[in-house]
């Protein structure tokens, strides 16, 4: 499929597809008038791409995990790179909840806002 197309299926400016593309996150083929083709399965991997980008995974991260996945031949570096983020991940949650908290004390405290 065409970049244009696959944009609108997965709601990724073709800009950024392209990016991925520089960042070897995606790789397509090109036809003989030199067009990008890309395979059905680039718009479940931009799914992912765009899931762990919410997630808070760096695009050197993502690339580093869809290499390994591609490859099928995972290693040490993968998964302490991985437990870092859920580190990262847990302390983030642990602010946000005390961030929550703070303003629902604030909510039902009798203080005029």
């Amino acid at each position: 499929m065409k970049i244009g197309e696959l944009s609108k299926k997965t709601g990724v400016a073709a800009s950024a597809i392209r990016y991925y593309e520089k960042m070897e996150l995606l790789v397509p083929r090109r036809g003989d008038n030199g067009y990008r083709d890309y395979p059905i399965e680039a718009v479940e991997l931009l799914n992912l791409i765009s899931l762990a980008k919410d997630l808070g995974l760096s695009l050197n991260e993502i690339k580093t995990v869809a290499k390994v996945l591609a490859t099928n031949n995972p290693n040490g570096k993968l998964r302490k790179q991985l437990e870092d983020k859920m580190l990262e991940l847990d302390n983030q949650i642990k602010v946000i909840r005390k961030f929550q908290k703070n303003i629902r004390n604030l909510l039902d405290s009798n203080c005029p806002l």
